[in-house]
């Protein structure tokens, strides 16, 4: 599956009250091909992290599987893919970075997790 990723200009705060991205406030844009279920996204230094997939309890999970995925925004591609099939059963909702660690938060009861990138 394509998915397209769009860096948009970052509006003025004094611009007006509600701010509405349109396609003249593109900046660039890209594709990447995956097959998971896109959830939550972080960027770090350069990098976009991507948490991925499904719960293992859901019918398509082996076509939508637990990912992280690092996408290089400088290079417009995936420079690396972490399977996080025996991390947890439950489906990556999203990620955030804490003191240098990636911090991944898994639906249900799935808890928060440490992610080794």
């Amino acid at each position: 599956m394509k998915n397209t990723i769009l860096k948009f200009r970052l509006p003025d705060i004094r611009e007006e009250q509600n701010v509405i991205l349109t396609e003249k406030d593109v900046e660039s844009r890209f594709e990447v091909v995956f097959p998971n279920a896109l959830q939550g996204a972080k960027i770090r230094k350069g990098l976009m992290y991507i948490a991925t997939g499904y719960s293992e309890y859901t019918r398509s999970s082996t076509e939508y599987p637990r990912a992280l995925l690092v996408i290089d925004l400088r290079k417009q591609k995936i420079v690396k893919s972490i399977d996080l099939t025996y991390v947890t059963t439950n489906g990556p909702e999203d990620i955030d970075f804490h003191k240098g660690k990636c911090l991944m938060y898994c639906g249900q009861t799935g808890g928060i997790y440490r992610i080794k990138y």
